[in-house]
């Protein structure tokens, strides 16, 4: 698969939490159901259809795009060991979304990657993030 490279925004907020079990769908490292699902939800009220939250070995991730190329945002909490439902997740947690693209492991050879709308999405999301009154921005070192 060929892929784009990342566009990440870092945060904190107090807004997200653990689920119970959701370390035992994704990695054990890796939570964010929630802000996952959260923004899902902000995406679809700024008119992106079709999406889906799935988890996989990296974190959870928003697809907003199969066709002809995907695009989706990977979310996860910056973690580095097992967390446990029990935790406090507190304002402190920092808190990352990735914008992705990558070609179709079958059809890519045919797909055109299209910058703008991974460009798009990056804007969209930061968008949503700057509007919520609970993230704050984790500056650049």
């Amino acid at each position: 698969m060929s892929a784009a490279p990342e566009k990440e925004l870092q945060f904190r907020s107090s807004r997200f939490s653990i689920e119970a079990g959701e370390d035992v769908v994704a990695n054990a490292t890796r939570c964010g159901t929630q802000l996952a699902g959260w923004l899902r939800d902000c995406l679809v009220r700024k008119g992106y259809t079709g999406t889906d939250v799935v988890a996989d070995d990296t974190g959870w991730s928003v697809i907003c795009a199969r066709k002809p190329f995907l695009l989706w945002v990977r979310c996860e909490l910056i973690w580095d060991f097992p967390l446990d439902p029990e935790d406090e997740v507190g304002a402190e947690a920092v808190w990352t979304c990735f914008v992705q693209t990558r070609k179709p492991l079958l059809t890519g050879w045919f797909a055109r990657m299209d910058p703008a709308a991974a460009d798009k999405l990056f804007k969209d999301v930061e968008s949503i993030l700057v509007s919520e009154p609970h993230i704050s921005f984790v500056k650049d070192n």
